[in-house]
């Protein structure tokens, strides 16, 4: 009588596990790594592109605000926006520590006034 799962159970008793340790031991994390999307209202010049490459419409443009409001929650972090920005104003970092209990934390609006348009 064979028992392929007690062999494999034994073979792998003892080795140590795939996993990492990650709440004590920060997640290795790549140059390439894309995660958390950050507006610098700064440097917006209030184009719209962001909104109009934006292929989730994670990121919508409001004419009566004038900034857009990025929803992470959806955003799939492709990096078009960024990419779009013709001043540098989105980016995109690495840092994927994004978890919280409240979705508008997820919500990057502007928290100042725009300048009116001509």
């Amino acid at each position: 009588m064979s028992f392929p799962l007690l062999s494999s159970v034994w073979k792998h008793l003892f080795t140590k596990p795939f996993t990492g340790k990650y709440p004590s031991q920060p997640a290795k994390t790549y140059p390439t790594t894309r995660a958390k999307l950050l507006f610098d209202q700064e440097k917006c010049i209030h184009c719209s592109l962001c909104s109009k490459v934006c292929p989730t419409q994670a990121c919508t443009f409001s004419q009566k605000t004038g900034w857009p409001t990025f929803d992470r929650t959806i955003c799939i972090a492709c990096g078009q926006c960024a990419q779009a920005c013709p001043k540098d104003a989105i980016e995109i970092s690495s840092d994927f520590h994004t978890a919280t209990t409240k979705k508008q934390s997820h919500i990057i609006t502007a928290t100042k006034k725009a300048p009116k348009r001509p």
